[in-house]
């Protein structure tokens, strides 16, 4: 079986799409298996983490954010322009 889940974004940050995942598993009817992720993009990241607490997400983003910071100079690819930030 192959499915193509899309997830659409409009700046930058981390998505929740577990519930999208889930519907999806769900529709199969399958009762056991291994669910394989591609991420068509050339900047995109797939990250397993909990998210009982929302600051989870904001510990993650902000440490990405200072570690990746947005328009370094020592950044190469650089054709699609920078991304949109929002906080």
């Amino acid at each position: 079986m192959v499915e193509i889940l899309t997830v659409t974004t409009h700046k930058q940050g981390l998505v929740e799409f577990t519930a999208l995942l889930e519907d999806l598993v769900s529709q199969a009817k399958i009762d056991s298996g291994i669910c394989n992720l591609h991420i068509q993009h050339t900047s995109a990241s797939l990250v397993i983490q909990e998210n009982a607490d929302p600051s989870a997400k904001a510990d993650l983003e902000n440490w990405i954010n200072r570690l990746v910071p947005e328009g370094d100079r020592l950044y190469t690819h650089v054709y699609e322009g920078l991304d949109v930030r929002v906080i």
